[in-house]
């Protein structure tokens, strides 16, 4: 079910989910993640992120090969929280059947109404759009951010 409380009204700023994969990229280096994630900052651009999604960004930044100890991850998970709007996990449909786990992300994107999907995910670019929301590269949706 949709939460009528994120729904689209006119004049609202474009809703963007950012999968893992971009939110990660964007606390390791400064390229187009990095842009992105600090583009959400602005007063046209809003983050959107669900609990599902937000589990699994905790799961992964725990992860020994990043290094980060305990103050740092919990420094990340801060950030992320006060970026982004948090929204219950909404039905999930199996769409992305080489990785369902990617569904997560869709159902997000549908329950929030986003605008915008930027991932990294080569299965979830290879479908462009889902239900109206397109599905772009962080460089790519830097690209569109500027030319708009």
């Amino acid at each position: 079910m949709r939460s009528p409380s994120i729904e689209k009204k006119k004049g609202e700023r474009m809703k963007i989910v950012v999968d893992t994969n971009v939110l990660i990229s964007a606390f390791i280096s400064k390229g187009p993640a990095k842009l992105v994630l600090d583009s959400i900052d602005q007063e046209s651009i809003f983050g959107i992120i669900s609990v599902l999604m937000l589990e699994e960004f905790e799961e992964v930044i725990k992860r020994e090969k990043f290094g980060w100890d305990l103050e740092h991850q919990n420094s990340i998970l801060a950030i992320t929280r006060d970026l982004f709007l948090i929204v219950p996990d909404d039905r999930i449909l199996p769409v992305v059947f080489n990785d369902p786990d990617d569904d997560v992300v869709l159902a997000c994107a549908a329950c929030a109404y986003a605008d915008i999907i930027v991932s990294g995910d080569k299965h979830l670019l290879s479908l462009k759009e889902y239900r109206g929301v397109r599905i772009l590269t962080p460089r790519e949706f830097i690209e569109y951010v500027l030319t708009t």
